[in-house]
């Protein structure tokens, strides 16, 4: 179970572009090649950026070396008793105590006693939860809906949850029955488009909502199926593509074959990656071929016709065939934002448009990508803010300049933080050793080692606390 247990960490610019620069280095080095897992990790990263956007109504403080719950606006709702609290689910926010797992309200009221040695979280009103060595499934009263019985048990979804026990998966729904009379050697939750994979005699295949098998067992591997109602699958050791009638859309030829996602973990459903070894490659949804999967070790769509690719040492634009589109190589992914996207050369970052011509030069120390045409750049070690045509809005001055949330800017002088708006005046005082962005008109700042809660106006709404967490 998933558990807040963060220590202090500034909110620096820095810190946001250098975790950017080490994914893009791991991307370089990797071979992709098509699993469930690779699936079952992007609907995970979508899951948390969906609940990232949206605020819980409570914050976790620390005290004592504990966690307890506070109102948005700072007001205890529970004492800090508990070593770990975790997502809320349902309502039911999961907490651990002396090693058991429970949960509580958003109020911070004890839902179920912290009493089981692991749990999932509460789906269409049930939780799995283990106890010992078997896993059941409890309601929120804390009573058994199906009894402690299998070795492994998934959250419901869509009407079932996915169960093994000794060694054999079936499907049961929120009454403990099963989907089909017989059990498979291995399964995944449904999709979507209401099928789910099973494996059977060694092969996988698709059945739906009514246990009846929709696709044959036959395939080596599978992926679940994607948003665009397409699925990887394998044979032979080489990666295609079916429709959900089974259909054979790309040939097996492939040794991986994955949703297309722009960089930032938005996905276009009409485009494919494809790869061949190490080499990486785009085709459309039919299979038709955009670009081949022969020279670059990756590959995105940028526009109709560009693509942004990397050759092993370097990001370029390329059209249809491979050959560069203008002049700009740059040191990391090229990711454009109205209309430009940074480029790095020689450790310094400027902005290249679509045709590959650098717009503002390689000049800056720290640069963010555009939005609404304002960037935040770091001339001389000092931060500002510029339009899209390189003027300065903000003349570079501050020591650091973030997100503020709903104050425009987060900004640092003499070591300490503050917030300013969007020309660069200052809204609160630098006083801060931490802050956070504005969320609901209150944001979290730590001051001489306290944390507490602040309004718009700076005023402190909480008591202080050795932690606060935003979740």
């Amino acid at each position: 179970m998933d558990a807040y247990e963060r220590s202090p960490k500034e909110i620096e610019l820095k810190i946001k572009l250098n975790r950017r620069k080490a994914q893009q280095k791991k991307r370089r080095k990797q071979i992709i090649v098509v699993s469930a897992l690779l699936f079952i990790a992007v609907v995970i990263m979508l899951a948390v950026a969906i609940n990232a956007a949206k605020p819980k109504p409570y914050l976790i403080y620390k005290e004592n070396g504990l966690y307890g719950l506070l109102a948005d606006d700072g007001k205890k709702l529970c004492d800090a008793r508990y070593s770990q609290i975790g997502e809320e689910s349902e309502g039911a926010v999961s907490v651990c105590a002396d090693g058991r797992y429970g949960w509580i309200t958003t109020k911070g009221e004890v839902l179920i006693a912290a009493q089981y040695h692991e749990t999932g979280y509460f789906s269409e009103g049930l939780a799995p939860v283990r106890l010992g060595s078997k896993w059941g499934y409890i309601n929120k009263r804390g009573a058994y809906a199906i009894s402690p019985q299998f070795d492994t048990a998934s959250d419901f979804s869509d009407g079932f949850a996915v169960t093994s026990a000794d060694g054999k998966y079936r499907f049961i729904k929120t009454d403990g029955k099963s989907l089909t009379d017989h059990s498979f050697e291995n399964a995944r939750a449904f999709a979507k488009n209401g099928l789910a994979a099973v494996k059977l005699g060694g092969k996988w295949g698709f059945i739906d909502k009514k246990g009846k098998t929709v696709i044959e067992c036959k395939y080596d591997d599978v992926s679940d199926f994607w948003e665009n109602e397409l699925a990887a699958v394998t044979l032979g050791g080489s990666v295609g593509v079916i429709n959900d009638k089974g259909e054979t859309v790309i040939t097996p030829q492939y040794t991986g074959i994955e949703p297309y996602s722009d960089g930032e973990g938005n996905y276009d459903p009409s485009v494919l990656c494809i790869y061949n070894s190490d080499k990486a490659g785009l085709c459309d949804k039919s299979g038709k071929l955009l670009l081949p999967a022969t020279v670059f070790y990756s590959a995105r769509a940028v526009a109709e016709g560009v693509y942004c690719v990397y050759d092993g040492e370097m990001w370029l634009l390329v059209d249809g065939i491979g050959a560069q589109i203008g002049n700009v190589a740059s040191e990391r992914e090229l990711i454009f934002h109205d209309g430009l996207a940074l480029f790095e050369d020689g450790g310094r970052l400027g902005y290249t448009d679509i045709n590959g011509n650098a717009v503002i030069d390689a000049m800056y120390g720290d640069a963010t990508p555009f939005e609404n045409k304002r960037a935040t750049v770091c001339a001389d070690g000092k931060y500002g803010v510029m339009d899209n045509a390189g003027a300065y809005i903000i003349p570079p001055q501050f020591e650091l300049l973030c997100d503020g949330g709903e104050i425009k800017y987060i900004y640092k002088q003499n070591g300490l933080y503050g917030y300013c708006n969007d020309k660069g005046e200052p809204v609160i005082t630098a006083r801060y050793t931490h802050a956070e962005p504005f969320v609901d008109g209150k944001a979290v700042v730590c001051e001489n080692g306290d944390y507490y809660v602040i309004n718009k106006k700076g005023k402190q709404l909480s008591e202080d606390f050795l932690e606060i967490i935003r979740p």
